[in-house]
């Protein structure tokens, strides 16, 4: 399971990005079966930049309401204009 070194996520282990703040992990030609090469196509001219990202401390992750959360709608009296 690759965790992500943004958030601190713990992903399946075919994951390309972070289930939870969608920080790319690894290439997709790197997850063995994810996408095989396609015969006849050229290789891009550039290298792949490789940078190392560390987590800013301090910094407070991004906070996602669970799936299963159900909101009331609430409506609010506005006035109309005649424009």
């Amino acid at each position: 399971m690759p965790t992500c070194p943004v958030c601190e996520t713990e992903n399946p282990g075919n994951a390309v990005e972070c289930t939870r703040c969608g920080k790319v992990l690894r290439s997709a030609a790197d997850v063995p079966g994810f996408a095989p090469a396609i015969d006849g196509l050229e290789p891009t001219l550039q290298e792949p930049a490789h940078v190392d990202v560390e987590p800013i401390p301090g910094l407070e992750g991004t906070q996602l309401a669970s799936p299963g959360l159900r909101v009331t709608a609430e409506r609010l009296p506005v006035e109309r204009t005649p424009h």
